[in-house]
C-alpha cells in the first residue's frame, strides 16, 4: 500500500503565486513595462503615416501599476481621429442636407498587431514567472 507523505516545505501553487507577488512585485512591474513598450513600438510601426504623421506619433503608454489586485499597463493613441481610422466611419455631406454618401472601411491595424503579439506575450510572461520562481525558490 502506498503512503502519502506531506512535506512541510512544499507550497501549493496559490501560495507560490502569493510569494511571488510579495517578494517580487518590482520584477513583475518591470517586465510589464518592458513588454508594454515593445507592444507600443509594434503598434507605432504598424500605424499608417497619414498626411500629418500625428496618428503614428500619438502612441503613449503609462507605467505599469497594480490596480484592484491586478497589474495594469495602459497603451493608447492620443490622436482624436484614431478610432475613425481603426474602425472606419460613415461619410456624410454637409450642405444643403446631411446625406449619407458612403462608408470608409476601418484599417484594423492595431487589432492585427494585438492578435499577432498575444502568443509572444503569453510565452514571455510564462518565462518571467519561471525565472522569478527560480530566483525565489531556488
Amino acid at each position: 500500500m502506498a503512503k502519502i507523505v506531506f512535506d512541510g516545505n512544499f507550497l501549493s501553487l496559490g501560495d507560490k503565486l502569493g510569494a511571488i507577488e510579495r517578494r517580487a512585485p518590482d520584477k513583475i512591474l518591470k517586465a510589464m513595462d518592458k513588454e508594454g513598450n515593445a507592444l507600443r513600438r509594434g503598434l507605432r510601426d504598424a500605424t499608417p503615416k497619414g498626411v500629418t504623421g500625428k496618428l503614428k506619433s500619438g502612441w503613449q503608454s503609462e507605467r505599469a501599476r497594480k490596480e484592484y489586485g491586478t497589474y495594469v499597463k495602459k497603451i493608447r493613441n492620443k490622436s482624436p481621429h484614431y478610432h475613425l481610422v481603426e474602425r472606419g466611419h460613415r461619410l456624410i455631406s454637409h450642405r444643403p442636407k446631411k446625406l449619407f454618401i458612403g462608408t470608409v472601411k476601418g484599417q484594423r491595424f492595431a487589432e492585427k498587431v494585438m492578435n499577432d503579439y498575444e502568443p509572444t506575450l503569453d510565452a514571455r510572461y510564462e518565462k518571467m514567472i519561471d525565472d522569478i520562481m527560480g530566483d525565489i525558490f531556488g
